[in-house]
């Protein structure tokens, strides 16, 4: 299937390294990188606004509808205002700790780090925090449902009431990245290659629903539009698929290791790769 870059960061305005993390929300596409800045782009990624956001590398955004979180190795969860990128709190400052993913839904937030703690944010203020047992590379909230992932398996828990306690549900073979897709979950196999898709469902006990065969390099990031799923990794290719079908419906092959993607529509795909490498990619 054919593929064009429809938009593409200039020299002047990208990243300095690479770019870590994406994030579409309310019409602005933002950015995190490890130079430690978070830029802000229109959706012809042009340049809005940039900030100094952590003296290293950024690994994860979330957002909600007034505040953008932002999350480092230098041990910080930061809030920044969406109107005017001024930061508003620092809800966690520990040096001692990796903070290496954000998820925001349903009015809370909830980071993970690298010593194996979930901690639940409401109104930037905590109110639960959760012992995984290994560090979260990836993390997926479905009501009362917490997903976990490094990189040998998922952990499925249901959180109980209180913040603290919950019961262990299940665990499958597979790594990050982790993503939801309606009443469905997606990770990848433990050699990063293959997508497997899971049913959301306490009395399916999270059946599997079927795998794809996707790439013949490791995966970095998985993003979901509806029944459309993109995928890329170290094989520098972006793969559009249909879950329903298990058919690979457009592939783009670019010039840079792709580490994360993100999509509201599934004719386009931003994408952000190694040394500040970002575009707008279009599928027919």
């Amino acid at each position: 299937m054919a593929f064009s870059v429809s938009a593409k960061v200039s020299e002047e305005e990208r990243h300095l390294s690479e770019v870590t993390c994406l994030l579409l929300h309310q019409n602005k596409l933002y950015s995190g990188a490890d130079d430690g800045k978070v830029k802000v782009w229109s959706l012809d990624l042009k340049l809005i606004k940039e900030i100094n956001a952590h003296p290293v590398n950024i690994y994860s955004l979330a957002a909600s509808d007034t505040a953008l979180y932002s999350c480092s190795n230098d041990g910080t969860v930061k809030a920044w205002s969406l109107d005017t990128m001024e930061q508003t709190s620092t809800l966690i400052d520990n040096p001692n700790n990796e903070i290496m993913r954000l998820y925001f839904t349903d009015g809370r937030l909830y980071s993970g780090d690298d010593k194996g703690n979930v901690m639940v944010w409401e109104n930037d203020n905590k109110i639960g925090q959760y012992e995984v047992g290994e560090e979260v590379w990836d993390i997926l909230v479905d009501g009362n449902f917490l997903f976990t992932v490094r990189n040998l398996d998922v952990s499925i828990i249901e959180m109980k009431p209180g913040g603290k306690h919950y019961t262990f549900l299940q665990s499958i073979n597979g790594r990050s990245p982790l993503q939801k897709a309606g009443s469905r979950f997606c990770f990848m196999d433990r050699d990063g290659k293959t997508i497997h898709v899971h049913e959301i469902s306490k009395e399916s006990n999270f059946k599997a629903v079927t795998s794809i065969q996707a790439h013949e390099m490791i995966v970095n990031t998985l993003c979901f539009v509806d029944t459309t799923v993109f995928s890329g990794g170290y094989d520098k290719v972006v793969k559009r698929w249909d879950i329903l079908t298990q058919q690979c419906t457009a592939t783009a092959e670019l010039e840079t290791v792709i580490n994360t993607l993100a999509a509201t529509h599934p004719g386009s795909v931003y994408v952000g790769g190694a040394f500040g490498y970002m575009a707008k990619i279009d599928l027919q």
